[in-house]
């Protein structure tokens, strides 16, 4: 509704922060950091159809929630897996109040053997997953690290060696240097430091309205003032959250890329990096 509103009324929405932006390439007026949980399902079809090593023909069965994030990564991996996987695809959204469990996912491995499970689903929902693994296990399970969150480290270790996780953001130890920066800038500002990932995103918008306005001079003008912040230049340590920032003429998305990650072994296992994050950048 947002974006809807600041394109009606030719308002600028520099950077909101969400994790379901609107779907609008050809829109103006509102520029996101990311295109979010979409980007995860396009860039998990792209891995599981040209890079897991599966035979062509390989079928997937996505399992989503009813919930809007869930939604929005299903439809993505359907929309991509149908332009570069092509071969079938079949989705199972859990009712609302519907549990999975043990059962469920034996159930379901033992239903498609031969199929690639994707599951788009949070911590709970993923109780039981191991099942899987029991008989004739899926060639591949696919998961995403936004869904999971601090829950990624528990994923079965019964699971981990054909399981990969789309990670769209950097990688744990990364941002080491940007966000002593920007911990250093809210101590000055006398800022609270709640959530380290949004602060980042706010230090750096702060960078990008000030550089504006001072080569806006005095044509305050809302389109000049997109035309500029549409010329904004790589910046690689500009964000805790994401390796690379940056936009070119006709870009609506500042962060294009997605690791593919599995999960190594222990209680506290590395990501071990599968596909590097601007693999999967999105291709005009």
């Amino acid at each position: 509704p947002i974006h809807e509103f600041c394109e009606k009324n030719k308002i600028p929405a520099i950077l909101p922060v969400t994790d379901l932006p609107a779907m609008a390439e050809g829109d103006w007026y509102t520029l996101y950091f990311s295109k979010g949980l979409h980007l995860e399902g396009e860039a998990a079809a792209r891995f599981l159809a040209q890079d897991a090593d599966l035979p062509a023909d390989t079928p997937a069965i996505q399992v989503a929630e009813p919930t809007e994030e869930s939604g929005a990564l299903a439809r993505s991996f359907a929309e991509s897996w149908k332009k570069v996987g092509g071969a079938p695809l079949k989705t199972v959204t859990l009712f609302p109040g519907e549990r999975t469990g043990r059962d469920f996912w034996k159930k379901l491995a033992a239903a498609h053997p031969r199929a690639a499970i994707i599951a788009w689903l949070g911590e709970t929902e993923l109780t039981g997953i191991e099942a899987v693994a029991e008989g004739e296990r899926p060639p591949a399970l696919f998961l995403s690290a936004t869904l999971l969150g601090e829950a990624l480290p528990a994923l079965p270790e019964e699971v981990r060696d054909f399981s990969y996780i789309t990670h769209p953001h950097r990688l744990p130890g990364d941002g080491e240097y940007i966000e002593g920066i920007v911990a250093g800038w809210l101590k000055v500002k006398g800022i609270p430091t709640t959530s380290m990932a949004v602060a980042s995103k706010a230090f750096m918008l702060k960078g990008l309205l000030s550089n504006a306005l001072v080569e806006m001079a005095d044509d305050y003008y809302r389109d000049f003032f997109l035309d500029i912040l549409d010329g904004t230049e790589e910046r690689p340590n500009a964000s805790v959250t994401y390796p690379v920032l940056s936009f070119g003429p006709g870009d609506r998305y500042a962060a294009k890329g997605c690791y593919v990650v599995q999960l190594g072994p222990g209680e506290q296992p590395r990501l071990i990096m599968k596909a590097d994050w601007l693999y999967y950048a999105p291709r005009k």
